[in-house]
C-alpha cells in the first residue's frame, strides 16, 4: 500500500461517493490523507472533516453492522441517508430515534457548526419528513404503522415538511402533492386525512419554488384552488426569477397571473442575462409610467449558487451590486465554485467583508486563509468549531485573527452555554490544552445529562478540573 503514490489513491477515491470515502480514513494514514484531499472539494464547513460529523454508508446491512461494533454509534445522517434510499431494515437496525446514544453523542450531536448551531438529534419526525420528500413508502407505512403519521406531523410538523428545503424537487411530484392535499391516493401509502388548510399553506409558502423548478402541472392544480392575488403572484415571478426560468415568466405572464412591482426584489433577477434585463424593462416601464416602484438602490444581498456572471456584471454597471451587498452563499456549496465566484467579485471590487464572518460560520477555513491573504480582518467575537480555534497554532498566518488567550475563548463559550448553545467540541479541545489530558479523558467529563453541564460547572472545570 505504501508504495503506490498518493496522487493514484487520490485519482481512484474521486470515483468514490461521500460516505465511501469515510472508510478508507479508519484504515490507514496513507488512505486517509488521499480521502481527505478528495473530501475538501466536496466539504465546506470544515477541511479536518474526520473529527467531526463523519457520515458512514449505509448501502449495506453488513457495513453497518460493523462500523456500529468497530467505529462509533448512529448519527443522524446516516439514519436519514438510509431513510432516503427506503432501507427499512437499515433504519431499524440504527434506530427510530437517537435514545440509545451515550449521554456525550447526544450532546455533540444536538448542535452542528452553521451560522449558530442547530439541533440535529433525531426522532419519528424526522424519519417520517425525509421519507416523504423521497417517496420512501415502506418507511411511510412503518412511521404509520409505529404511530398514525397525521399525529406524528401535527401541529408544526406538516409545515416543516412543506418548508424542507428536499420537499420541492427537481423533478415534479403531482401526485404527492395531491396525496398530502387529501385529494389522492397513491399506491402503497396510507390513506389518510390532511388538515384541510395543506393546499393555501402549500401555495403560499412554496408556490415560488415551483415556480422556480419550473412546475407547472402542480402550479395549475393549485391555480384552480387558490385565488392568486397580486402579492402572491409577486412571489411566483420572483421564484422563476430565482430559477432563471424566463419560460416561467412568460406561462406567468400568458396566465394573467398578477404582479406587483412594489412586492418585487430585484436580487431575485440575477439568476440569468435575460431575467435581469426582464427585470430592469418592467422597472424602467413603471417608472415612464408612474407606478409605484421599491425603492431599490443597492442590493443588500445576492444569491451565488449559479452565478449569471453577465447578469452580475450589469448589476454592477448599474450601481445594484456594491462592496455592501453580501454574497448568499450555501455552507455545503463546493468550495472550489464558492472561492471562484468570490474571487471574481473582488477583482472587480465589489466583495463585501461581511463576508469573513459569514465564512467562519461555516469552517471554511480554505476560504478564510484566502480572505486573509487578501486582507480581509477575522471578527473576533465570532466563534466557530475547534477547527477554527486551532487556526492560531497550526495556521501562523491566521493567527492575528484568533489572538484571544485560551481562557478569554473558553469564557465567550461559557456565556454561549447560557444561552443553550453548546459547543462541546471547542470546550473539550481547550480543556484538553489547559490540562494537559488525553482526548478520551476529556470526553469522559461531558458524559453527563445536559441539566448537569451548567455555567458554574464550566467554570469550576477550568479553575480546578476533575
Amino acid at each position: 500500500m505504501q508504495q503506490l503514490p498518493s496522487d493514484l489513491w487520490r485519482e481512484v477515491f474521486s470515483f468514490l461517493s461521500t460516505p465511501d470515502l469515510c472508510v478508507p480514513c479508519f484504515i490507514s494514514s496513507t488512505l486517509r490523507d488521499a480521502a481527505v484531499s478528495n473530501l475538501n472539494t466536496r466539504f465546506t464547513d470544515s477541511i479536518q472533516w474526520w473529527k467531526r460529523r463523519k457520515q458512514l454508508p449505509t448501502y449495506n446491512q453488513e457495513i453497518v453492522k460493523w462500523w456500529l461494533s468497530a467505529i462509533r454509534q448512529t448519527s443522524k445522517g446516516e439514519v436519514l441517508e438510509a431513510t432516503s434510499r427506503d432501507q427499512l431494515e437499515i433504519v431499524e437496525l440504527l434506530g427510530w430515534d437517537d435514545a440509545g446514544l451515550s449521554l456525550r453523542d447526544q450532546l455533540l450531536l444536538a448542535k452542528e457548526v452553521d451560522i449558530l448551531p442547530k439541533k440535529v438529534e433525531w426522532g419519528l419526525v424526522n424519519i417520517l419528513i425525509k421519507a416523504i420528500t423521497h417517496g420512501s413508502k415502506r418507511i411511510i407505512t412503518a412511521c404509520h404503522q409505529r404511530e398514525d403519521i397525521t399525529k406524528t406531523l401535527a401541529g408544526f410538523g406538516l409545515k416543516k415538511l412543506i418548508l424542507n428545503d428536499a420537499f420541492v424537487r427537481e423533478e415534479e411530484n403531482l401526485e404527492m402533492i395531491q396525496w398530502l392535499s387529501s385529494e389522492g391516493d397513491i399506491e402503497g401509502l396510507p390513506s389518510v386525512t390532511w388538515p384541510p388548510t395543506t393546499i393555501s399553506f402549500l401555495m403560499n409558502t412554496r408556490g415560488n419554488r415551483f415556480a422556480t423548478r419550473g412546475h407547472r402541472d402542480t402550479l395549475t392544480w393549485l391555480f384552480q384552488r387558490i385565488t392568486v392575488d397580486d402579492i402572491l403572484g409577486s412571489k411566483l415571478y420572483s421564484g422563476a426569477g430565482e430559477g432563471g426560468r424566463l419560460d416561467m415568466i412568460m406561462w406567468l405572464e400568458e396566465r394573467k397571473i398578477p404582479c406587483n412591482i412594489a412586492h418585487l426584489n430585484l436580487s431575485s433577477f440575477v439568476s440569468s442575462l435575460s431575467i435581469f434585463q426582464w427585470a430592469l424593462q418592467v422597472m424602467n416601464y413603471c417608472r415612464e409610467n408612474g407606478f409605484g416602484l421599491p425603492n431599490v438602490n443597492v442590493l443588500s444581498s445576492i444569491a451565488v449558487a449559479n452565478p449569471s456572471f453577465d447578469a452580475f456584471q450589469l448589476a454592477i454597471d448599474q450601481g445594484y451590486i456594491t462592496i455592501d451587498t453580501l454574497p448568499d452563499v450555501h455552507h455545503r456549496a463546493s468550495e472550489y465554485t464558492q472561492l471562484g465566484i468570490l474571487k471574481w467579485l473582488h477583482e472587480r471590487g465589489v466583495l463585501c467583508p461581511r463576508i469573513t464572518k459569514q465564512m467562519m460560520g461555516f469552517d471554511n477555513l480554505g476560504i478564510l486563509q484566502w480572505l486573509e491573504d487578501i486582507g480581509y480582518t477575522m471578527d473576533e467575537q465570532h466563534t466557530g468549531s475547534s477547527d477554527v480555534k486551532e487556526i492560531d497554532s497550526t495556521k501562523n498566518d491566521l493567527a492575528a485573527g484568533f489572538n484571544k488567550a485560551d481562557e478569554e475563548v473558553y469564557d465567550v463559550l461559557i456565556e454561549e452555554s447560557s444561552r443553550g448553545i453548546f459547543n462541546v467540541s471547542s470546550l473539550e479541545h481547550l480543556l484538553q490544552r489547559k490540562w494537559k489530558k488525553s482526548e478520551g479523558e476529556v470526553q469522559m467529563w461531558f458524559n453527563r445529562d445536559l441539566k448537569d453541564i451548567t455555567k458554574q460547572w464550566l467554570q469550576h472545570l477550568w479553575t480546578y478540573g476533575i
